[in-house]
């Protein structure tokens, strides 16, 4: 009976399925040798109770895209404190990341935007900030770095293209094996190794 209190814990945490943890990449390696330069977040209309603030948004590896969970992009606010009503980052019609509802903005910081659909990406996208009219101004941060050094680069008014700063994360797909099978995979032997 004794045994069996001693061995309990250790069957149970062998027969459990072990964590999966975020893989978390930078969008581009930092620290970085290139100038830092905030991009500003163009208001092309203002609607009603809301202003509408975009930047375009280019990938040289869209099918990337595909595989991102969520995207933490670096944004300014000039000292402001802009109201985030909603914001999201589209390649296409069929692949969107959006802002959690609890998302804010913050003077130098990171806005995160969660996978709600990636399918067939393009190479072109957009970037809009939806923020209380009169609330504050927004920047994204980017480095000038040469092309294909990110993975996402950000056209400026005079069509340069920037690195944009930030992190990407994917979850890898949960495996049904235990801790058991992982361990009796490892120390299999074959005849022929032997």
């Amino acid at each position: 009976m004794l045994a069996l209190l001693v061995l309990a814990p250790s069957a149970y945490r062998l027969s459990a399925v072990p964590p999966q943890f975020p893989l978390r990449s930078w969008l581009i390696e930092e620290p970085s040798p290139y100038a830092a330069r905030p991009l500003p977040l163009e208001a092309p209309a203002a609607a009603g109770n809301e202003t509408l603030l975009r930047i375009p948004i280019e990938t040289e590896s869209p099918a990337a895209l595909a595989r991102i969970d969520r995207v933490e992009i670096v944004l300014g606010t000039y000292g402001t404190a802009p109201e985030l009503i909603g914001a999201s980052m589209t390649f296409g019609a069929a692949c969107r990341f959006v802002a959690p509802s609890t998302a804010a903005l913050a003077d130098n910081a990171t806005l995160v935007l969660e996978r709600e659909t990636c399918r067939a990406p393009t190479a072109e996208g957009l970037l809009e900030v939806r923020i209380v009219p009169g609330s504050g101004r927004a920047a994204l941060w980017t480095l000038e770095a040469p092309t294909g050094a990110s993975l996402l680069a950000a056209v400026g008014t005079d069509g340069r293209r920037f690195a944009v700063r930030g992190w990407s994360e994917r979850v890898p797909q949960t495996s049904a094996a235990t801790r058991a099978d992982l361990l009796a995979a490892m120390w299999a032997v074959s005849p022929r190794t032997v």
